[in-house]
Formats: structure tokens, C-alpha cells, sequence
């Protein structure tokens, strides 16, 4: 059996063209999916505290963000788009001193799903313990969180060059012989 070089490379160069671009188009429809629901989130947010004078509560944001179905990490992004929104507009209806405190308690009582379990248990007995403002630990949190990620992108990597190394031995090994 002999191996057909130009039907391997054709056969590459079509599942690259048909893969690359959907997968494209998941991370954009992705992108845009969190958008429309940060957007959303943000809409209610205004109408919900939009000239009041009640404190916001960490619980109502957890409440608007389930039913938004937006994971913490957005919470905090759109937010911060809130709070750009009401300095550039000059929007006097929301208090400018709430929406700081709000970002600061979700960002310290977030949890993130990328930290491992063994490290996110001390960070959570660290909030318990250091009450009030913990921008800090907030900032360690975002470390820990990159540092997954990366360790995640990494491990990915080389299961997939491990796995390219292999076909390419493979084929290395399979051109000496005749079939």
C-alpha cells in the first residue's frame, strides 16, 4: 500500500479550510452572545437602581446576573462598561460612590471557576478573615485565574503537538516501508 501524498495534503487542506472558519465564527457569535448579555444586564441595572437612593446589594447583582445567565467574571466586565457609560454621559441617575462599591464587593466575593479547588478554599477563608475592601486579594484572584488559564493552554498545546509527533513518526516510518 502505497501513501498518497498530494490525497494526505488535500485531504489536511480541506478539513482546515472548513474548520478554521466555523470555528471563527464560534468565538465571534461567542463574543457577541456575552456582549448582548452584559448589555442586558447593564439595562436592567440602570432601571433597577436608576434614581434610588437604597444601598445596592451584592445579593440583587448575584440575582440579575443569574437571570441574565452572565458568570461573575462578566458581572465584573459589565460593570466597569457601567461605570464608563455613567462618567462619559454624565448620567447623574446612578450614584457613582455605589456603583465603586458594588464593583469592589462582586470583585472581592467573586469566585472563579478556573482556580483549582485546594487554593480557592484559602482564598475564601482569607475573605472571611479580612473583611471590608480586599482589592488585593481580588488582584491575587486574577493572578491565580491567569496562571490556569495558562497552565490549561499549555497542557493543550502539547497533548497536541504530542499528538502531531506522533502522526509525523507515523508517516516518517510509513514512507521507508512498502506496503
Amino acid at each position: 500500500m502505497e501513501i498518497n501524498i498530494k490525497a494526505v495534503l488535500l485531504a489536511v487542506s480541506v478539513f482546515l479550510i472548513f474548520t478554521v472558519p466555523v470555528y471563527a465564527l464560534a468565538v465571534i457569535a461567542g463574543r457577541i452572545e456575552w456582549r448582548w448579555k452584559r448589555n442586558k444586564f447593564i439595562d436592567n441595572y440602570i432601571k433597577a437602581y436608576a434614581n434610588t437612593e437604597d444601598d445596592i446589594e451584592y445579593g440583587d447583582i448575584l440575582a440579575m446576573a443569574k437571570v441574565r445567565g452572565i458568570p461573575n467574571a462578566q458581572v465584573v466586565i459589565a460593570l466597569d462598561e457601567c461605570r464608563v457609560g455613567v462618567k462619559t454621559n454624565r448620567d447623574k441617575s446612578i450614584s457613582i460612590e455605589k456603583l465603586e462599591k458594588i464593583q469592589n464587593t462582586v470583585r472581592v466575593n467573586s469566585s472563579f471557576g478556573d482556580i483549582p479547588e485546594n487554593i480557592s478554599c484559602h482564598i475564601d477563608k482569607l475573605k472571611e478573615t479580612l473583611k471590608g475592601d480586599n482589592l488585593s486579594l481580588y488582584k491575587l484572584e486574577q493572578e491565580l485565574q491567569d496562571l490556569s488559564k495558562k497552565r490549561k493552554r499549555e497542557k493543550v498545546f502539547s497533548r497536541l503537538s504530542y499528538t502531531i509527533g506522533i502522526i509525523g513518526t507515523a508517516f516518517t516510518v510509513a514512507s521507508y516501508f512498502e506496503w
